[in-house]
């Protein structure tokens, strides 16, 4: 579960001042934000790009490919600290009811990562709590890194009100600003493209039949029982159902995939990205994909390297159980049916990479 909040009181403590800090921020918010659904993007303007997904599902991969080109700069799992906080309700939950309770589910939570995501694509630094600018993981990537470590180092109010400073001076430099979470669901990514003419919304999606093997092998004990590989459905139904509107509300600002795409295709997936945020696709970053996506041999890290993408994309096929692939094509075969993932009928079919489990789909952009 990691580390978290170890008392009651302590985390009732840290999320009333947080809850204060919001309230006092969003009023500051609003104004700016409220009226600007009808507007359309001003020719030149900052671009705001959202790449959501679900944990183990090539989001890192796919913002590392985003975040190459020079004009972009990226906020890597800016909630995971706010996440945390919630750990303790999380835990409680699962004694209580033997069920995951998402984030996503939880009022205050929502309430709070707004602002936050509003704050760091419109580069607005102010008052930025070390919560943010010293997430899990600014330190380990180019963007944010210098924030970090000057944050880090501070040793007044005054020294770090400059740290931000500086740190907002490095976003606004770029033209294009990308968040990439796995901490929001569509709903509240909506609510900023309803008042950013300029926000975009990628919304990636990789086969959860192979996340959950992928999360059930790195966390060992991962408890997705029926009933959760269920809770998880109800997720992917409503973000997709969401999603699926917003695209037909903003059919150019509203992008959905599959990761398989980009392990199949990589180059071709990749561009077809780049093109809807309306980045040039150059050499350099034609190169980055074709050796993150075919390199000599496979590396782990932030932006794993595979000798042959499309083949590891698939591996989850090897190893999960027969009675968890037939939860999930029951509970997601809403979801399935629109994304083009077919359902197994046996063992035998399951273990046959030759086997196709993926068609076209109706709802990839």
């Amino acid at each position: 579960m990691g580390h978290r909040v170890n008392t009651g009181i302590g985390f009732v403590f840290v999320l009333t001042t947080f809850l204060l800090l919001w309230r006092w921020e969003q009023l500051s918010l609003n104004e700016g934000s409220r009226c600007l659904s009808q507007e359309k993007c001003a020719p030149g303007a900052s671009q705001y790009v959202i790449l959501l997904s679900y944990a183990r599902s090539g989001s890192s991969l796919t913002g590392g490919i985003i975040a190459e080109h020079p004009d972009v700069f990226m906020y890597f799992e800016p909630l995971h600290n706010l996440a945390k906080m919630f750990g303790p309700q999380q835990d409680e939950y699962e004694k209580m009811t033997n069920r995951h309770l998402y984030l996503t589910r939880i009022a205050t939570y929502n309430q709070l990562a707004s602002p936050v995501i509003e704050k760091l694509l419109t580069c607005d630094y102010r008052n930025l709590s070390r919560m943010f600018s010293m997430s899990r993981s600014a330190y380990d990537f180019a963007s944010t890194k210098e924030l970090y470590n000057c944050v880090n180092i501070s040793k007044t109010p005054e020294e770090e009100t400059e740290c931000l400073r500086l740190g907002q001076e490095r976003c606004r430099q770029k033209p294009v600003r990308l968040i990439k979470t796995i901490r929001l669901s569509v709903d509240q990514a909506g609510i900023f493209l309803n008042s950013h003419p300029c926000a975009k919304l990628i919304f990636l999606i990789k086969d959860p039949r192979g996340s959950h093997q992928s999360k059930t092998k790195l966390f060992e004990v991962f408890g997705y029982s029926a009933a959760n590989i269920q809770r998880f459905c109800w997720r992917l139904d409503t973000d997709l159902s969401a999603a699926t509107k917003l695209r037909e509300q903003y059919p150019d600002r509203v992008y959905i995939t599959r990761f398989e795409d980009l392990a199949m295709k990589p180059l071709l997936a990749s561009k077809r990205i780049y093109d809807f945020i309306g980045l040039e696709f150059t050499e350099k970053v034609s190169k980055f994909v074709y050796d993150k996506t075919h390199a000599k041999k496979d590396t782990s890290g932030y932006f794993n390297s595979r000798v042959n993408a499309y083949q590891a994309s698939y591996r989850w096929r090897k190893a999960i159980t027969l009675e968890a692939v037939r939860a999930y094509d029951n509970f997601c075969q809403k979801s399935f049916s629109e994304l083009g993932y077919l359902p197994v009928r046996s063992t035998r079919e399951l273990r046959n990479l030759s086997v196709p489990l993926l068609s076209g789909g109706a709802a990839v952009s």
